[in-house]
């Protein structure tokens, strides 16, 4: 294991090195004014990450969606879409598939359908477009997705996001390691929140991230667990109950997330008995996969007991793109097919601190 670990090293530190002097680049030409940086003219607030995987970054964009309603602010979102099949500029609408606007997009949409959700690679664009929609459709703040390294657009408040488990501070550049940037990036934010801590996060750990991040004075830390509601189900019937209405001992657990782990947990402690099939990130589900699904949960319920209850159930994200192969799904697989909806939890007392940064940020912007 020691030899295979040093050979990684040999091999991919040189193109780490190159890797990370392209990115150094790039950096100093937005440092210099080289590459120019837009401002807007209104709140955009940027949820992104520097290391590759899911980071939690649709949960936060869900809250603040939520935070920013019930304040009376009319937030809309900009997206790259990852992994759709279209390309240019696109406005999701409830109908939209997971395969035209990405899987996140379209579940934002699905769960706030007054909120406008544009879709672009090109932000600036997709910016542009929303700041000259007629005034009773035209939002006051934008929430930018995965922009943190897309400089072209210069947040007015930028919240980076690490995982719990995978620290930046303890990883390495592409493709030596998983980080985007080098772990000093992190200086460009104002808010660095530390995603997924255990519900029994040891003081300790609080300190040493708060040692090994080494943000500034004027950089706000906190902390947040996953929270998990009532299973829903992907593909309701009419005047049936949309959730889990009984107790299930045993499910078919669907994943094509970027780390499952914490999923998969959760299943265990409040079902038990857990099958558990994966697929890559953002996988793109086929008709090849749906044969798969319906004869690998048929034989899954030959297995088990009817008072079980066994039912299959996915990730929300995983939910959107199984929407795509709907068609080629057996009705048994839809009709016990849930979705564990999740949301971000403050640890700490941070909750209340947060969102007065966050509304305290707006209110001046809006005052300057």
């Amino acid at each position: 294991m020691a030899e295979h670990s040093i050979l990684k090293q040999l091999l991919l530190k040189p193109l780490a090195s190159i890797y990370g002097a392209g990115v150094k680049l790039r950096n100093l030409m937005f440092n210099s004014g080289i590459f120019k940086e837009k401002v807007f003219p209104v709140p955009v607030i940027c949820v992104g990450n520097i290391r590759v995987g899911g980071t939690g970054k649709t949960p936060m964009i869900e809250y603040l969606l939520r935070l920013l309603l019930q304040n009376g602010f009319k937030p809309a979102v900009v997206s790259r879409g990852y992994k759709r099949s279209t390309k240019g500029l696109k406005i999701a609408s409830i109908k939209s598939g997971a395969e035209e606007v990405g899987d996140e997009p379209r579940q934002i949409k699905r769960k706030f359908p007054q909120t406008t959700v544009a879709v672009d690679a090109n932000r600036r664009r997709a910016i542009k477009f929303l700041l000259d929609l007629p005034e009773e459709n035209r939002p006051n703040v934008i929430l930018l997705d995965d922009g943190f390294q897309h400089r072209y657009v210069k947040p007015s408040l930028s919240i980076l996001l690490t995982d719990y488990n995978n620290p930046i501070f303890d990883d390495d550049l592409l493709p030596l390691g998983r980080l985007r940037e080098k772990v000093d990036a992190k200086d460009r934010a104002d808010m660095v929140i530390v995603t997924r801590c255990p519900n029994n996060m040891p003081q300790l750990h609080y300190r040493i991230f708060e040692r090994d991040l080494n943000l500034f004075p004027y950089q706000h830390l906190n902390f947040t667990t996953i929270g998990y509601s009532t299973p829903i189900k992907v593909f309701p019937a009419p005047n049936s109950p949309i959730k889990l209405t009984v107790r299930s001992k045993s499910c078919y657990a669907i994943s094509g997330i970027a780390d499952p782990t914490k999923f998969f947990e959760e299943l265990r402690n409040k079902i038990g008995d857990v099958k558990t099939i994966t697929f890559p990130d953002h996988h793109k589900f086929t008709v090849k996969d749906a044969e798969m699904l319906n004869s690998g949960f048929d034989e899954y319920l030959a297995t088990r007991q009817k008072e079980e209850f066994p039912i299959a159930i996915c990730t929300e994200k995983d939910a959107q793109r199984l929407h795509d192969i709907r068609k080629c799904l057996s009705s048994t697989l839809k009709e016990r097919l849930f979705f564990l909806p999740i949301h971000i939890k403050f640890k700490e007392n941070g909750q209340e601190k947060f969102d007065n940064e966050i509304l305290k940020h707006i209110a001046h912007f809006q005052n300057k």
